[in-house]
């Protein structure tokens, strides 16, 4: 956001999986090569994931390029070993998630690997400390109760069960990921990728391997991390690597299988084409940009409108969650949860000076409202969700 450059994760991110895409089905014929560009590319979580600011997608393409530098040999070099060890190493630092599925697909390599080449654990390890002992260390400096969980995560406890539990729709799981239960979460399933899956049909030993690989991982996302569409993308990319490497192979009733494919493809990219519509004019001025953000970035309009009221050399708590967009100095959106039970979060409350909250009521007895203004709108990249009315109150200590 400071840099104005807010559009270079979404970039990236589209670059990373096209050029994926392309990457494992440029060998392929023509039919099953377009079979696969339209499997990856024609999901509708992909909506959600190239356009949100969170780099969750590219390390998904990152943790797929390990599995299929695994899969394309049958023997893996000691280079090739350490390549794959080095990638998911990397993934693994974006998100907690990636630690779980990551580690599958490195303990598959590894299980492959050493037994015939013994010294490579010795680079392996390595290449993981260097990855996760400064991060750990630093991590542990961050939390007042360190636990094992905060070598890979300084979030608390309470807030990782609060993100497994997470739900982005009111389906059950796995519906959730079939199923919009509103057109304004389309861009939250993965629609019917995995009723395609079920159609591939191959006597090759590495998709069936795959597939038992697959089931493991979404196994462990499903009761450690969030059981969502944008979780279990990562596992069309893996489905659509076993594809292109098994060259005899069935689909059932292709020609329906196919019709699907390109129909679900086509409402993905309407909705696409709809989307640049709608957030492309924010990349050729500073006041297309805003209006962009005004329309699209979650609480932008009032985070815009409190900066102007709040002096910027003031120390903020915010109950609003995009934080990046304040100006001054301010506390993370967890403090009126810590800061009775922990007492760095105390102490640094101590030091607030305003409060901005949605509830007109004061959230501690020592503020009293400085300001207020109605009448925001809820901004969503996803203009289904957009539009619902909201309050903001700006609270100074007495």
């Amino acid at each position: 956001m400071l840099l104005h450059a807010e559009n270079l994760s979404t970039l990236l991110q589209a670059v990373s999986v096209v050029g994926f895409a392309y990457f494992i089905s440029s060998q392929q014929p023509s039919q099953k090569s377009e079979f696969i560009r339209l499997f990856i590319l024609g999901v509708p979580v992909l909506l959600f994931l190239v356009t949100g600011p969170k780099p969750q997608l590219f390390p998904q393409v990152v943790t797929a390029l390990a599995l299929f530098l695994l899969l394309e040999k049958k023997k893996i070099s000691q280079k090739r070993y350490a390549l794959i060890i080095l990638l998911l190493c990397g993934a693994a630092q974006q998100k907690l998630s990636f630690v779980l599925t990551g580690g599958l697909v490195g303990l598959w390599a590894s299980y492959r690997h050493l037994p015939l080449h013994p010294k490579s654990f010795l680079w392996g390890f390595l290449l993981v400390l260097i990855f996760f002992l400064p991060r750990g260390w630093w991590n542990i400096q961050q939390v007042s109760e360190p636990s094992w969980l905060s070598w890979l995560t300084p979030l608390p406890i309470e807030f990782t069960n609060a993100l497994r539990s997470f739900r982005e729709q009111d389906w059950w799981f796995p519906f959730n990921l079939i199923f919009p239960d509103s057109l304004g979460s389309t861009s939250a399933i993965i629609g019917g990728s995995f009723f395609i899956v079920a159609a591939f049909s191959t006597s090759n030993p590495i998709w069936w391997r795959l597939n038992l690989l697959c089931l493991f991982a979404m196994i462990l996302t499903y009761l450690l991390g969030q059981s969502v569409a944008r979780s279990f993308y990562e596992f069309v990319l893996w489905f659509a690597i076993g594809m292109a490497l098994c060259e005899n192979y069935e689909i059932w009733r292709i020609n329906i299988t196919k019709f699907l494919l390109v129909l679900q493809s086509s409402a993905v990219f309407v909705m696409a084409v709809l989307g640049v519509w709608t957030l492309l004019p924010g990349i050729f001025s500073t006041k297309l940009r805003d209006t962009v953000l005004q329309k699209s970035a979650n609480d932008y309009q009032a985070i815009d409108w409190s900066n102007s009221i709040i002096p910027a050399e003031s120390y903020v708590a915010s109950e609003l969650r995009s934080v990046s967009l304040i100006k001054p100095n301010f506390l993370p959106t967890d403090w009126k949860r810590n800061q009775l039970t922990n007492e760095k979060f105390q102490s640094e409350f101590e030091k607030v000076d305003f409060i901005i909250s949605k509830s007109k009521t004061s959230p501690h007895p020592l503020f009293q409202l400085k300001d207020s203004k109605q009448n925001f709108r809820l901004a969503t990249r996803n203009p289904f969700n957009s539009g619902l009315p909201y309050s903001l109150y700006i609270f100074e200590k007495k």
